[in-house]
């Protein structure tokens, strides 16, 4: 009984004895607290280095330059595009308009009255003081040496409806400066069985265009004009015979008056005046316009005409003109007007 009493006093434990001693005084607490696993190491950190940022930074740069350089080629492209398709819609409609009238020309059988007339802009049979317009284009690329000639004329006819006759006519306001708008000229006979109202179509023709040349692009009061379009660079109508061979100088169509002009000796011999009276219209004539692009004429407008500033940057812009061309057929060409093929 003794005994048991003392063991059971010996399990408990003393009083007076620190807590630290008693936390680590049996083998297992022990073994725990000096386990390998149970030591807390240092958290190890790992970031980028600067090297490593600045490489990062700059393949992204060069990554957004090539986007935005991608970018503004498809935009550049996209608005080349619009540009040239703006340019071709306008320039078609106003070609297709000008060789469906011109298709429907009719010779008066008038004498003395004029059925067709084409001539280098401005001449100088309507006043002395102007110059004919002409000037050169360089092909691209810039230093090939070759060039184009864009010359100006303006031409008038004649159609008939039922018993009224109409003057129809086109023709450039600036064509000194090298470009301009193009005007359309209409006037009608109120009485066709009359020839002088005929052959008065021809002269209101003259008196308009010597208007507009004078006002030297003002725009006001132009009498029997209609503007069509701007941009214009280049207008030209030739002749043909019957035979399909252009009309020159030297050849003979009764009735018509073909003659050279007073352009550069270089290019006269094909680039002629032309007039058809009575019985004798082309049988055929080839039209050909050019326009320069929105743009262009945009940044050429801009610019002060000081010394012929227009004309020298328009000289280098060929690139952006759109050429039309079209031979075109006149159904009442009157084949007694050609006694020789």
């Amino acid at each position: 009984m003794i005994h048991h009493l003392r063991f059971m006093t010996g399990s408990v434990p003393r009083f007076g004895v620190r807590s630290e001693d008693r936390s680590i005084n049996t083998p297992l607490q022990r073994s725990i607290i000096h386990h390998p696993s149970s030591i807390i190491h240092p958290r190890s950190s790992s970031a980028f280095s600067l090297i490593e940022i600045l490489v990062t930074v700059g393949i992204l740069s060069f990554m957004i330059i090539g986007l935005l350089a991608l970018f503004n080629q498809t935009q550049k492209a996209f608005r080349t595009g619009m540009t040239q398709s703006d340019v071709l819609e306008a320039g078609r409609s106003t070609f297709e308009m000008t060789a469906r009238e011109l298709e429907q020309m009719t010779p008066s059988r008038i004498y003395s009255s004029t059925n067709f007339l084409a001539e280098v802009a401005p001449p100088t049979r309507l006043d002395g003081a102007f110059v004919p317009a002409v000037f050169t284009m360089a092909l691209p690329p810039d230093n090939s040496g070759q060039y184009r000639t864009n010359v100006f004329q303006h031409f008038f006819f004649l159609t008939r409806e039922n018993l009224q006759w109409t003057g129809i006519g086109y023709l450039v306001d600036t064509p000194t400066n090298g470009f301009g708008t193009l005007y359309r000229f209409q006037a009608q006979t109120t009485n066709s069985l009359i020839p002088d109202q005929v052959r008065t179509l021809s002269s209101n023709f003259n008196f308009a265009a010597w208007t507009l040349y004078r006002q030297a692009g003002a725009d006001t009061n132009l009498p029997f004009l209609t503007r069509i379009a701007d941009g214009v660079v280049h207008m030209r109508v030739r002749p043909f015979s019957p035979t399909g061979f252009p009309l020159t100088a030297t050849n003979f169509v009764l009735n018509a008056s073909l003659r050279t002009n007073t352009l550069p000796i270089g290019i006269q011999a094909t680039e002629i005046d032309s007039f058809f009276y009575s019985n004798a219209v082309p049988a055929y004539v080839e039209l050909e316009v050019g326009f320069l692009e929105d743009r262009t004429l945009a940044r050429l407008r801009s610019i002060p005409n000081i010394n012929g500033a227009q004309l020298q940057y328009l000289t280098n812009r060929s690139a952006q003109v759109h050429l039309f061309r079209q031979r075109i057929a006149i159904r009442n060409a009157d084949p007694s007007a050609y006694p020789y093929p």
